[in-house]
């Protein structure tokens, strides 16, 4: 059975718009973006054509390797994908470690700062600096994806 994965770790792989075809011990089939509790689980890019391989290996009552072959689409597998995520979410993250000790994070750092001070004078309070570091790394990976904003502090201090 598949394991659940952390929200760091979602967010790394949602940001290159991958989602796992999930085959659960009681047959069913179905599209998801943290595969736990799936007895196998295949990735596959963009959510529509994940749908169209679920929703073939449900109809047509075949695996979900034979569905994506079929529709002619790629599929990689679960253990393939997260290895591959958390070595270079790993990478990311030492990253950023070494940029915050040497320096480079300092715009960063200063940022946070004048965004929670601003927070605070209005009476609000505002993100951890941990939280305000992992939406740097989601919208880092976004941007290695090809898919960030143009101002990646402005996407990492938005409220949501």
């Amino acid at each position: 059975m598949i394991q659940p994965m952390s929200a760091a770790l979602r967010g790394y792989i949602h940001a290159f718009d991958l989602h796992a075809v999930c085959q659960y011990s009681d047959g069913r089939v179905a599209v998801s973006g943290n595969p736990a509790g799936a007895v196998a689980a295949y990735w596959c890019e963009g959510r529509r054509d994940a749908g169209f391989i679920a929703k073939l290996a449900t109809e047509g009552r075949m695996s979900v390797l034979d569905a994506a072959r079929q529709l002619h689409l790629r599929l990689a597998p679960h253990e393939h994908v997260i290895g591959k995520s958390e070595a270079a979410f790993a990478r990311l993250n030492a990253s950023l470690t070494k940029a915050n000790s040497d320096g480079t994070l300092k715009a960063f750092n200063r940022a946070y700062q004048a965004q929670r001070q601003a927070a605070r004078a209005q009476g609000r309070g505002f993100m951890s600096y941990q939280q305000a570091r992992n939406r740097l790394l989601r919208v880092l990976a976004r941007h290695a994806a090809g898919t960030a904003p143009v101002s990646v502090f402005g996407e990492v201090f938005t409220e949501r």
